[in-house]
């Protein structure tokens, strides 16, 4: 199963009418509704990352990170980063130990959540360098955080045992969102004001997969199927692209 958030109004407002479909992977809806803000006891106003781990769906939603079955789409309950000065929670990635890396977009910066010790939020970065960061997803192979920078259009490392940060690439994107790692480890990129899907091969060679898209938006790779999965933000539509 594909899980895709639905803003349903300001990706900034706090109206309860968010809600996650699921579709199967030949892009079949199973449940519109899968997880509905204001229905079953469910609080979600304008749902944005999602990450699963083991059997828990984890979704960010403006200062706030919930948490639900992954299966019933029962919540399960929710850490409140605002105390953090959280305001615009985006994207979420997971490391080798389950602790949980969300960016904000509005105050340029990351914070870290680990799920062994009772879901505490922590401060890893904040610097107005980052560039309004949006897609993030993690090297395991430098222990490194790879961010995509929406207005900066960079695309960069950050140390996670330093907290230092540089370009992966010299290439400056026009308006970079969702990334991810395919198959073979190459980096996957969409361009939200481009309207285009990248691969790009040893950070350096960049080729363009699909183009003339409607604000392609924060992507994943599905490694069993070899697709990539591409929401559109303001399409209202999913797109399947097989890879090679």
């Amino acid at each position: 199963m594909y899980y895709v958030s639905n803003i349903a109004g300001s990706p900034a407002k706090k109206d309860n009418n968010g809600f996650i479909f699921r579709i199967d992977s030949s892009g079949n809806l199973a449940d519109r509704h899968f997880i509905q803000g204001g229905e079953n006891g469910v609080t979600l106003h304008a749902p944005k990352g999602l990450l699963i781990i083991r059997n828990e769906l984890y979704v960010t939603d403006i200062d706030t990170l919930r948490r639900f079955d992954k299966t019933t789409g029962k919540p399960l309950g929710s850490v409140r980063l605002n105390l953090l000065g959280a305001q615009f929670l985006n994207d979420l990635m997971t490391d080798l130990d389950d602790n949980i890396y969300i960016s904000d977009s509005s105050r340029n910066a990351i914070y870290k959540i680990n799920t062994e010790e009772n879901l505490m939020p922590s401060l890893v970065i904040k610097d107005p360098a980052l560039g309004t960061p949006n897609g993030l997803i993690y090297d395991a192979r430098h222990k490194r955080l790879v961010v995509a920078c929406r207005e900066s259009g960079e695309i960069l490392a950050v140390n996670l045992r330093n907290k230092n940060f540089y370009p992966l690439m010299s290439k400056k994107f026009k308006g970079v969102d969702g990334i991810d790692f395919d198959h073979e480890g190459n980096l996957l990129v969409a361009d939200h004001k481009a309207g285009t899907v990248y691969r790009v091969r040893g950070y350096s060679k960049i080729e363009v997969l699909k183009k003339n898209m409607i604000t392609p938006a924060d992507i994943s790779f599905d490694p069993r199927n070899k697709q990539v999965l591409i929401p559109s933000l303001k399409g209202n539509i999913v797109f399947t692209l097989p890879l090679n």
